[in-house]
């Protein structure tokens, strides 16, 4: 099963800079040659776990990613161009800072 991490709570009711789409481009990403050797493979627990991951060399696209190599919001990461639909179904960390937000989807 997925561990989705997101930079936010889905808020609808903000239609400034946190309106919730249920439909994702996906991004997938992978361990480097480099995390693999050094044994640092684990579980992704948040947005900003994902940054440091990539920061440090340890995570990159996912082969085959085709997207634009330039998503700043995403920290470089590139998109699948696959689209899904992925509408919250349990929100249970919701306010912890929005520093370990996840949310469990039904993707279908």
């Amino acid at each position: 099963d997925p561990v989705n991490v997101f930079p936010f709570d889905p808020d609808n009711s903000n239609t400034t800079n946190n309106n919730y789409s249920p439909m994702w481009n996906l991004h997938l990403n992978s361990w480097t040659q480099t995390a693999i050797d050094a044994g640092e493979r684990r579980a992704i627990t948040s947005f900003a776990d994902l940054e440091g991951l990539i920061a440090n060399g340890l995570v990159t696209s996912f082969g085959g990613s085709t997207g634009p190599e330039n998503n700043d919001f995403l920290f470089g990461l590139r998109a699948t161009n696959a689209i899904i639909n992925c509408p919250v179904i349990l929100q249970p960390f919701e306010g912890e800072n929005n520093q370990n937000s996840r949310i469990l989807p039904i993707i279908n």
